[in-house]
């Protein structure tokens, strides 16, 4: 369900970014287009340079840094993840 809300709301080109290890069903889904990333201190680094839509374990919201979270848009809630967007723009 959240591949589907990510390919819905997209724009253009942006990509999908998961925070921790690769999941089947996100690479499956996304025909392999979903990057994984392994923690939110490299994912904070990458949503400066492009806008994206971002997936985060619920189990690791309340660990995300202020300045993450404040770069970011709630979009939905999905089971264990939350899809956000991030749009480099407004930094």
């Amino acid at each position: 369900a959240l591949v589907a809300d990510y390919k819905a709301r997209r724009q253009f080109d942006e990509e999908l970014r998961y925070v921790g290890a690769r999941q089947f069903s996100a690479d499956f889904y996304s025909k392999r287009r979903a990057i994984f990333v392994p923690d939110m201190s490299y994912l904070s680094n990458r949503t400066q340079y492009s806008s994206a839509y971002v997936a985060i374990p619920n189990n690791q919201l309340a660990t995300m840094p202020i300045s993450l979270k404040k770069s970011l848009q709630l979009i939905s809630v999905h089971g264990r993840y939350t899809l956000y967007r991030a749009d480099h723009e407004k930094k």
